[in-house]
């Protein structure tokens, strides 16, 4: 019977062992929604920003979570991601390789239930391609 293998530093995301695993899939579940999936492969800067927009039903959600992913970054600021117009803190690293970032929010109350709209830019001169959304 195992609860923590010490040799694999991981081990405490590992499910418990079989006759805990019922109640632990139960509380450890959640719902959640697709709101919009895309894999563009855009070179940002060489046309229009890339705009995605979605909808938040009524009531809203307790999280929102926006994950993408992006190659051919040069400077930790060649993408502008903005929220319904506002800019948002988007932190890449300086490589050339593809990466996969995330925007995550627990105040998804702050938005209003309607029509929502992202938009990814290329800032200053480069050219970074947006791989998917």
């Amino acid at each position: 019977r195992r609860l923590v293998w010490p040799c694999v530093p991981w081990s405490a995301w590992l499910p418990p062992p079989l006759e805990r695993q019922s109640a632990w899939r139960e509380a450890s579940g959640a719902s959640s929604t697709l709101l919009h999936i895309d894999h563009p492969w855009r070179v940002l800067g060489a046309e229009a920003p890339y705009r995605v927009s979605f909808h938040v039903p009524a009531g809203g959600w307790e999280e929102l979570r926006i994950s993408w992913s992006v190659s051919g970054v040069a400077h930790p600021e060649d993408v502008a991601l903005s929220l319904d117009g506002a800019p948002t803190a988007t932190k890449l690293r300086l490589q050339q390789d593809r990466q996969f970032l995330r925007l995550e929010t627990s105040d998804a109350a702050a938005l209003s239930a309607g029509k929502h709209s992202l938009v990814f830019a290329a800032a200053r001169a480069a050219r970074p391609t947006l791989c998917h959304i």
